[in-house]
């Protein structure tokens, strides 16, 4: 049985070499035969193809470096530099002198009270110089009215006017005050007249112009009066 096999893979081998000589030597003669004949296959030179650019592509030369895309830098808008404009001064408004008239109540008549100029005189004259103390929050002009024998007297109307026609008036009070005005002023340095009057409007008195003291505010006035008879 061995031996069987082994003439079998003898045989075979021998077929195999056999198959091989006859295949060189086909190829050898076919060579031989086809010698100066032009081979049926050839292989074809490639022709390159053109390249033709788009629009957006830019052609290069072998060798050459590729550009790169340079970035475009926008404009910078011109920004318009506003004129100042300079403004419209405005006119100040006039400086208006306030005059406060303190409030009166109804005037009470003091027994024998004013009614009219004495022949040869005034009903009612300052009874001493006006006294001034400034560094007050205010200004005004008070005093207090008396009768010859130093009694307070109520119902006297006292009139404060400046030199620009303002006129204010007080009536000295009765009760705890008895005798007693007061007319606030504004600050402003300002040259005052007072005198007595009576409710017409005539004057009972000789006016005291009360000059404003230089330099301070808030000044307040004392000026009181005396009847004479």
């Amino acid at each position: 049985m061995i031996e069987f096999m082994e003439s079998r893979y003898h045989a075979l081998a021998f077929l195999v070499v056999l198959a091989i000589v006859c295949l060189g030597a086909y190829l050898a003669v076919n060579a031989i035969l086809a010698g100066g004949r032009t081979p049926l296959i050839s292989l074809a030179t490639p022709t390159p193809t053109r390249l033709v650019p788009r629009g957006d592509q830019t052609m290069v030369a072998p060798g050459s470096s590729i550009p790169t895309d340079t970035p475009v830098v926008p404009p910078t808008p011109a920004v318009p530099t506003a004129t100042p404009v300079p403004p419209t001064p405005t006119p100040a408004p006039p400086t208006l002198t306030p005059v406060v008239v303190a409030a009166t109540p109804t005037p009470t008549a003091a027994p024998g009270g004013p009614t009219s100029t004495p022949p040869g005189g005034y009903l009612y004259t300052p009874a001493g110089p006006v006294r001034s103390e400034c560094g007050r929050p205010s200004a005004l002009i008070y005093g207090w009215v008396r009768d010859a024998h130093d009694a307070k007297l109520a119902g006297v109307r006292v009139r404060v006017a400046d030199q620009w026609g303002n006129v204010a008036e007080a009536i000295s009070k009765g009760g705890n005050e008895t005798g007693y005005y007061d007319v606030v002023r504004g600050m402003e340095m300002v040259t005052w007249e007072v005198m007595v009057v009576d409710e017409a409007g005539n004057p009972l008195s000789p006016v005291v112009t009360i000059e404003p003291v230089q330099g301070a505010a808030g000044c307040w006035y004392q000026l009181d009066w005396q009847r004479t008879d």
